[in-house]
């Protein structure tokens, strides 16, 4: 990846966005002549739409690499603590010696376990509580194979899984035995209630409800506010002009490390979040870090077991986590 790869994203993205409000502007004088746009316009706004999806995630991904630490082979680069623990993490899944572990993950478990979190409740079963579960099997054969990075692969699935279940129970859990979704609380203004906008029309997004939902919310907390929303709720906000400046809600980031926003704010995608065809909620604007409390009670927990499914060698994972407004 290279800072020229990312110009030409850029200059991709922005040249398809300045074709997409060509094209919007076309639609949007259909509408007001016939009452309908052409179904031409459309499967070309469509495309348009998919276009500037497929550059901005070429852009993110270039702009992810090009700010990854850089990593050195060379084992001088590590410390002889984090090279012992990596050794007695590999040894643990190979072979299931726990000793070796024990000593070093013991020095970190003061910044594991927060003594202080007590409201995660505590389990009676494997499947209780407030954890989730992934179990993994492989056979000793691939484990011992020494091409096979152990600590690579199991790491990846670990991470890939946990984020994936711990992001969709932070939009639609609710609570029981899993962290209480942001989608779950009743309407209201009050404590233990979420403020919702309507957007004036049913089963659509509206530039009026979404400048609406903006405004509502107080201004102690719009400074880092952020909205968030599915990819087919963005691709409608794309349409949206504000009726007065006649300018586009959504902005495109055109400059590296600057993201796409509405009405000025960061827009962050989620596959979780509703499409707007489901007639639910579909958007959310806050300040996450203030109005939405994450505790990772503990760090992941690794089990192994090559007994119960012989040839194979299970790994039980489990992660304590809690979430709440």
């Amino acid at each position: 990846m290279s800072i020229t790869e990312m110009t030409d994203k850029i200059n991709e993205l922005a040249a398809n966005w300045e074709q997409f409000k060509v094209v919007n502007e076309r639609r949007l004088k259909e509408i007001e002549k016939k009452g309908l746009p052409d179904p031409l316009t459309e499967e070309q706004l469509k495309k348009l739409n998919l276009n500037i999806d497929t550059y901005r995630q070429s852009l993110q991904n270039i702009e992810t690499a090009l700010n990854l630490p850089k990593c050195e082979s060379n084992p001088a680069y590590e410390s002889t603590t984090d090279i012992e623990h990596k050794n007695a993490f590999i040894n643990y899944i190979r072979k299931g010696n726990v000793s070796e572990l024990l000593n070093y993950e013991s020095k970190g478990i003061s910044a594991l376990v927060d003594s202080e979190s007590g409201w995660t409740q505590e389990v009676k079963d494997f499947n209780d509580g407030q954890a989730v579960q992934l179990t993994k099997k492989t056979t000793q054969k691939l484990i011992d194979d020494p091409r096979i990075d152990i600590e690579v692969w199991v790491s990846q699935k670990l991470v890939d899984v946990f984020a994936r279940k711990e992001n969709a129970a932070f939009i639609h859990g609710d609570g029981a035995g899993k962290p209480r979704g942001i989608l779950t609380y009743e309407e209201g203004k009050e404590w233990g209630k979420i403020e919702q906008i309507h957007s004036g029309s049913t089963g659509k997004i509206t530039a009026e409800g979404l400048i609406k939902l903006f405004f509502s919310l107080k201004e102690i907390f719009s400074v880092k506010a952020k909205f968030l929303m599915s990819r087919d709720a963005i691709q409608a906000v794309r349409m949206l002009k504000d009726a007065i400046s006649g300018k586009y809600l959504w902005q495109p980031g055109l400059e590296a490390n600057v993201p796409d926003t509405i009405l000025g704010a960061e827009v962050i995608q989620s596959a979780d979040m509703p499409n707007t065809s489901e007639n639910s909620l579909v958007i959310a604007y806050a300040d996450f870090k203030k109005a939405y409390h994450v505790v990772d009670r503990q760090g992941i927990r690794i089990l192994r077991d090559p007994y119960t499914n012989k040839p194979y060698v299970k790994f039980y994972t489990t992660k304590r986590v809690g979430g709440d407004v």
